[in-house]
């Protein structure tokens, strides 16, 4: 029997080594096949096809086909000549190992997933979410975000670049939460300083990991 993890007709080994990988390597190393050998081996390959040489040799980069479960036609490429389904879905619902796909849940089953949640579920802590976190998801943060990078037309205010840029906080969004004494949602819709455009700057990537609060760095120092 086969050492290994059996993973739906795949046996899963441990990988090689380097000492191993050297060992196999020196092994074959300057190994010939005799006569006899080659010609096994080119029997064994007469009368196989290669459609996809075939049809590259030819420039045929695409090859058209029809799907085997929902009977449309589709392309592939020509080193996929053997591709019988379209797309992963007709795939999902042609193959016998998903016959559960699309299958509903009986009453019982449901009751049980309905009673994993909220306090009832193995992780939940008290139902604690950072304010932080929370004001980040709300419609004022996102217009707020929108308005800066409007105001700076998407551009780096540093470096001048266009490109994948983020909106910085001058003073610091937690600051200002603990500051302000901010618990709640509400009191963070309430408070003016959170949504002030001026304390906002865009800046790429690169400019705005070498500020002064990038990730709690003011946070991080000052405890050191």
């Amino acid at each position: 029997m086969p050492k290994g993890i059996y993973l739906r007709g795949v046996i899963i080994r441990e990988p090689h080594s380097e000492a191993t990988k050297l060992k196999i390597g020196l092994a074959h190393l300057g190994k010939t096949f005799s006569d006899a050998q080659k010609k096994r081996m080119s029997e064994a390959k007469m009368g196989a096809k290669y459609p996809n040489r075939k049809h590259y040799a030819k420039g045929i980069t695409e090859i058209d086909k029809v799907c085997l479960f929902c009977k449309s036609p589709f392309q592939t490429d020509c080193f996929m000549p053997n591709k019988k389904y379209c797309n992963q879905t007709c795939v999902h619902k042609a193959l016998p190992h998903n016959h559960t796909l699309g299958m509903k849940g009986s009453e019982k089953q449901k009751q049980v997933m309905r009673d994993r949640k909220g306090e009832l579920h193995h992780n939940w802590k008290g139902g604690f979410t950072k304010v932080g976190h929370t004001c980040r998801t709300m419609p004022e943060y996102l217009k707020w975000r929108s308005d800066c990078f409007q105001r700076d037309n998407f551009t780096c205010q540093d470096c001048k670049s266009v490109g994948y840029v983020t909106v910085h906080h001058i003073k610091s969004f937690a600051r200002i939460i603990k500051e302000n004494n901010i618990n709640t949602r509400e009191d963070a819709r309430n408070c003016l300083e959170l949504w002030e455009l001026h304390n906002g700057k865009t800046l790429c990537e690169m400019c705005h990991s070498l500020t002064d609060n990038y990730k709690g760095r003011a946070r991080r120092l000052t405890a050191i």
